[in-house]
């Protein structure tokens, strides 16, 4: 029998069920709410206990807190901890991810060995979904992120992670780290003889000085970033509500929105990957770098946009960042510089420069035909050593998400996730990073002082893309790492599209979600038929998920997926603070309930009061009339 001596980091998060918002100060209501093991933490310490209990072993549960965070170790145990460890000192306050992350990397390695660690993808209260990369880049370990499936065999792991549309295979030699996603296992609840041990357990706990660290550079004086300023913004719309008589007149409304939108367009079809193996590199589209020192030659500082290529094509995301780059680095006098990663690209790279880049660097390789977090930051942080960029802009997509925590972690800076704001400081020309916490109900900006490059990830269209300028020059350049560089631990073993018709609800334009006020599962048919004719996605809250009702890559909300699209259709949803963090920055929502008073109706910006089974038909009768009359 293998046994494996797995870490599992825990972190302790408020209750999400439990907050709520007063509405005249706009501030969080903090009296009375619980604290809970952050939820995807609680899949992660699931499977650690199942992969001991299979292959034998034990599991050691790690949480850097004050010391009430025991009490989440104390749960651990009684779920099957063999061990719990609290890292618990004053000078640890104010860690941001990177400090968090350089905290958690220390007591591993005086803990250790570990063959593996877990933790999960993301935190409720943060959202950043960074500690775990930025840790195994700190301790040299394989690392994949989102992971839904495991499995050990033969001193490595063979994992299956969800991403945009699918899912990915990779295998990773031990140790390694892998952050975990709800689809990897239901937590199980404690025994009584579980909670009656887990009372008498010890639980050390580890300072500073225990860890090796100097506390001058744990906690707030050791992190690269710092927030500086906290907005409580206000989640309500002004939207009319339309009931009884006056439906029609709302539905209408509804359509003649979303075709002001340029929304009911006939939909696109979704591309289908080309096999790895089949595909070609085509000829240098401009002029060729040297690796060892193409870059020294070309300027440094100004922004660095990390964009990435799908099935052979440049991510609309990475557009709309070169364009937001465009404008930060007029505001500072720098140039944009889009870094392309493919094995191949089908269309034109200048598109980056008609966009507002002054150049763009097209890296390729046969081997980054599939996602390889480990090769895409090493690379990144080559391109980054080599540029000295002064911002690095990536979208928060599952790859950028990955890649850019562990990025940061290599060239030892802070990076703020998930910004819906980016602008340039007029006064020391410092980039602020604006982003939401807390369930949304709490926008951070944050600035990174000291430390070069500044770095974020930001949300797909959060910023709108404007029209290419046909007039705009700038330089292609073609960089080929050599094959040493590209060797690699993980290897990716091939991507499966999901087979559902509808698009992701991360990519959608439109998602169309359903609520427990469908009644039953087959009430997300209905949903399903007003998601069809707008070329939606189906999204759904955690209540159906949890019923089984639909699948977990659905879910919208802390505990599942945040979506920012363009119109958000909440159907038969009341609107818990959890499920509203997950959806309330989409530009343009509409809410059908039959509860005038549902929350829900705060954030729409048109509601439609009455039973979803009379609405619903109607509305998808009426924009297919309207689209229809566009033929």
């Amino acid at each position: 029998m293998i046994e494996l001596k797995i870490a599992v980091f825990l972190k302790q998060v408020p209750d999400t069920d439990e907050v709520r918002m007063d509405e005249q100060k706009g501030t969080l209501i903090r009296e009375g709410v619980g604290t809970v093991i952050n939820p995807l933490d609680q899949n992660a310490l699931q499977l650690a206990l199942e992969l001991r209990n299979r292959l034998g072993g034990r599991v050691v549960a790690l949480s850097m807190g004050p010391a009430q965070a025991e009490v989440a170790l104390r749960e651990a145990l009684a779920l099957g901890a063999d061990e719990a460890i609290l890292l618990c000192d004053r000078a640890f306050a104010g860690s941001d991810t990177w400090a968090t992350a350089r905290t958690l990397a220390a007591a591993s390695g005086k803990t250790g060995p570990f063959d593996l660690f877990l933790a999960g993808a993301k935190a409720t209260d943060g959202e950043t979904g960074q500690v775990g990369p930025e840790a195994a880049a700190m301790m040299g370990l394989p690392f994949a992120s989102n992971v839904c499936g495991v499995e050990i065999a033969g001193g490595k792991a063979t994992v299956r992670r969800a991403v945009e549309g699918g899912t990915e295979r990779a295998r990773l030699p031990l140790p390694c780290l892998l952050t975990v996603v709800h689809e990897v296992g239901e937590p199980s609840m404690p025994t009584l003889a579980g909670k009656m041990r887990a009372r008498r357990a010890p639980v050390p706990a580890l300072g500073a000085a225990d860890l090796g660290l100097d506390p001058e550079t744990c906690g707030l004086s050791g992190s690269p970033t710092r927030v500086v300023r906290i907005a409580f913004p206000k989640v309500t719309r002004s939207g009319g509500r339309y009931s009884g008589g006056q439906l029609d007149e709302g539905i209408r409304a509804v359509v003649d929105k979303l075709e002001a939108m340029g929304l009911l367009a006939p939909g696109k079809e979704r591309p289908k990957a080309a096999a790895p193996g089949a595909v070609t590199l085509p000829a240098s589209p401009g002029e060729e770098l040297p690796w060892e020192t193409g870059l020294c030659g070309l300027p440094a500082g100004g922004v660095m946009v990390a964009g990435e290529c799908r099935d052979g094509a440049v991510n609309p995301s990475t557009l709309e960042l070169v364009a937001k780059a465009r404008e930060l680095a007029d505001a500072s006098g720098g140039t944009v510089t889009a870094v392309l990663p493919c094995d191949r690209l089908e269309e034109d790279p200048a598109r980056c420069v008609r966009h507002g880049a002054d150049r763009v660097i097209l890296v390729r390789h046969p081997k980054l035909a599939l996602f390889n977090p480990d090769v895409e930051s090493r690379l990144l942080a080559a391109l980054v050593r080599g540029l000295r960029p002064d911002i690095v802009l990536a979208a928060a997509t599952t790859s950028g998400r990955t890649t850019l925590p562990a990025v940061a972690a290599l060239v030892e800076t802070g990076l703020t996730a998930d910004c819906t704001g980016l602008s340039i400081d007029p006064e020391n020309g410092e980039l602020l990073q604006t982003r939401p916490a807390i369930g949304g109900n709490v926008l951070a900006t944050i600035r990174t002082p000291r430390h070069r490059p500044q770095m974020a990830t930001v949300r797909p269209r959060t910023f709108r893309l404007p029209p290419e300028d046909p007039e705009r020059e700038g330089r292609i350049f073609s960089l080929v790492p050599p094959e040493d560089f590209m060797a690699s631990p993980v290897e990716p073993l091939g991507a499966e599209r999901s087979e559902e018709e509808t698009a992701p609800i991360q990519d959608a334009e439109i998602v169309v979600s359903g609520g427990k006020g469908l009644k039953r599962p087959d009430g997300f048919r209905l949903v399903g038929s007003l998601a069809g004719v707008l070329d939606g996605a189906v999204g759904a809250s955690r209540p159906t998920v949890e019923a089984k009702w639909i699948g977990y890559p659905h879910q919208v909300g802390l505990s599942g997926r945040v979506v920012t699209p363009r119109a958000y259709i909440a159907v038969g949803i009341s609107g818990a603070i959890q499920h509203l963090a997950g959806m309330q920055t989409s530009e343009f929502v509409v809410a059908v309930n039959r509860d005038p008073e549902a929350p829900i109706f705060r954030v729409s910006d048109i509601g439609l009061v009455g039973d979803l089974f009379e609405i619903v038909p109607r509305l998808v009768s009426a924009v297919s009339a309207r689209k229809e009359a566009r033929r």
